[in-house]
C-alpha cells in the first residue's frame, strides 16, 4: 500500500457518504457510531455541524486500526435560522418541506478529519432554493419514502432533485459529504489523492 494512502475509516452508516466517496475512488472501511446528532447549547448551525462531526469522529478513533485516519461527517439543513435534521416520521417529514417549500434554505456539513498528527475540522455551506410545492406535490414525494433519513426530509440525489428550484456551492454537500472541501483536507494533511494504488 502506498504510505501517503492510509487506510480510512468512515464514522458512517449513510449509504451516500459512502457512494460518494466510491465515486471518486477512495478505498475505505466504515462503521456507524450511534452517537447523538442532537446539540443541547445554543449556537450557529454551522458550529453545531462541527460538534456533531467531532463527536462522531472521536467515538471511531476508539475503534480505530493504529494509524487509520477517521473521517465524519453531519449534515443539516438550516431555514430561517432553524436546524433541520432527519424527520422522525411523515408528518414531521411534510411540515419540513413545507417550511422549504418556495424558500432557500442552507445545507450545512460539518466535516473532521483525523489523523495521528491532528484533526481538523471544516464546515461547508451549500445555498438550494426549492420550487413552490403543492400539498400533493409534497404527498406524492413523501410517497417515495425518500424523506427517512435524510436532512430537511429530502434527497437531492433521486426524486427530490425535482423539488429543487436552484442551487449555489457544492452539490455533494447536500448529498451528505462535500468532496471539494474533503479534497482540500485530505491534501493538507498529506494523503497523495492522485497516487497510483
Amino acid at each position: 500500500m502506498n504510505s501517503r494512502r492510509p487506510q480510512l475509516l468512515l464514522a458512517s452508516a449513510s449509504p451516500r457518504r459512502r457512494a460518494l466517496l466510491r465515486s471518486v475512488g477512495i478505498r475505505f472501511r466504515a462503521a456507524a457510531t450511534g452517537v447523538s446528532e442532537i446539540v443541547d447549547e445554543p449556537c450557529a448551525p454551522e458550529h453545531a455541524a462541527s460538534i456533531v462531526a467531532e463527536r462522531k469522529a472521536r467515538a471511531a478513533q476508539v475503534t480505530a486500526r493504529r494509524g487509520e485516519w477517521v473521517l465524519a461527517a453531519d449534515t443539516a439543513v438550516v431555514v430561517g435560522g432553524a436546524r433541520l435534521g432527519k424527520p422522525a416520521d411523515r408528518g414531521m417529514a411534510r411540515r419540513m418541506l413545507a417550511a422549504l417549500s418556495g424558500r432557500e434554505h442552507l445545507v450545512v456539513t460539518g466535516v473532521t478529519l483525523a489523523t495521528p498528527q491532528g484533526t481538523a475540522t471544516e464546515v461547508a455551506t451549500t445555498v438550494v432554493r426549492m420550487r413552490e410545492l403543492s400539498d400533493a406535490e409534497i404527498d406524492g414525494y413523501l410517497d417515495t419514502g425518500e424523506w427517512q433519513d435524510a436532512a430537511g426530509g429530502y434527497r437531492i440525489q433521486s426524486q427530490g432533485a425535482m423539488l429543487v428550484e436552484h442551487l449555489a456551492g457544492s452539490y455533494s454537500n447536500v448529498v451528505g459529504l462535500p468532496l471539494e472541501r474533503l479534497y482540500v483536507m485530505l491534501a493538507r494533511a498529506g494523503w497523495q489523492v492522485w497516487a497510483p494504488e
